[in-house]
């Protein structure tokens, strides 16, 4: 959450990592996150994808629908396996 990888003072780890607070036990509106509030999405601990993720809002009158989903991108998705 600090926006460093491999942060443990902040970071919240996939299940078997070895940091306090892990990606199952968390959901992101316990985070307390206010629009235009970043954090660093790091995917594939092997091959080091990170990501910038900015809130841009909350609606809590929206619609029940698949969420969350994604609101806008920017470059190429990397190529998995």
């Amino acid at each position: 959450m600090s926006g460093r990888a491999w942060d443990r003072s902040s970071e919240i780890g996939s299940p078997w990592s070895e940091t306090d607070r892990h990606t199952h036990q968390i959901r992101l509106g316990d985070l307390g996150l206010q629009p235009d509030d970043r954090f660093l999405y790091l995917f594939d601990y092997g091959d080091g994808h990170e990501f910038e993720v900015r809130v841009q809002a909350f609606n809590p009158a929206a619609p029940p629908d698949e969420y969350p989903r994604l609101a806008s991108r920017q470059g190429r998705a990397p190529r998995q396996y």
